[in-house]
């Protein structure tokens, strides 16, 4: 397993529809725990083999797994953001349709 920089999800542009928003979370959720996991395991096997951890090699990976969690921070809100704008407008077009709907 093989951790990389390169973002998550990726690509900063909001999807067009609530499957989008589903994916993108999980996608950047299970990539920054798959990080996350290989940063644990690399360093428990350093520990127990050497009987110590290579320090500048545990920051930069925790650097790295930082980096992941924060853009799975950025990917969940600009899900919320989407998914409360497309509420919004599921709602305003349901209002709209209402008051088509009763005009005479």
């Amino acid at each position: 397993m093989q951790m990389s920089d390169s973002p998550s999800s990726g690509t900063g542009q909001r999807p067009v529809d609530a499957e989008n928003y589903d994916w993108i979370v999980m996608k950047s959720l299970i990539d920054t725990h798959e990080q996350l996991m290989c940063v644990m395991e690399k360093h428990a096997l350093s520990a127990v083999s050497t009987g110590e951890s290579p320090t500048e090699e545990l920051v930069a990976r925790l650097e790295s797994a930082r980096r992941n969690h924060e853009r799975a921070i950025d990917d969940i809100d600009m899900a919320i953001a989407g998914l409360r704008e497309q509420a919004a407008a599921d709602e305003s077009a349901g209002d709209s349709d209402s008051t088509v709907a009763s005009d005479p």
